[in-house]
């Protein structure tokens, strides 16, 4: 119940006139190599409610954690495997504590170019 109002509220879900329950956007899930404007608007509410948990919430009720990398562009790939290797690791674990109800939990992983170089490119 509590997902559920937290994805009404959020905006990802909407209700149609017949009642029907409907995602707010079309596409939720992209693969890395197809940018699309849905799911940057959806990456950006998950920002979004990142910002907003630093200034609610205590740390001992959040986790908020940077690392600032410097490293080849060979090894983007490795990174990106990382990644996406801790993502799956995260949804095994989301399968194996299906029924948890007390807590709703955003993890958002975020790995972007900060250099002037790589902004020009």
């Amino acid at each position: 119940a509590r997902s559920v109002r937290f994805l009404f509220a959020e905006g990802f879900w909407r209700r149609e006139l017949n009642g029907r329950v409907v995602p707010e956007d079309s596409v939720v899930v992209s693969t890395n190599e197809i940018p699309n404007e849905k799911i940057r608007i959806f990456h950006r509410r998950a920002l979004e409610i990142a910002i907003r948990g630093l200034s609610v919430f205590p740390s001992q009720r959040r986790k908020s954690s940077t690392v600032l990398l410097s490293l080849d562009r060979a090894n983007l790939d490795e990174l990106r495997t990382l990644l996406d290797s801790f993502q799956r690791q995260l949804l095994e674990f989301v399968e194996k504590n299906p029924a948890g109800g007390d807590t709703l939990m955003q993890v958002t992983l975020h790995m972007t170019p900060v250099g002037v170089s790589d902004v020009e490119k």
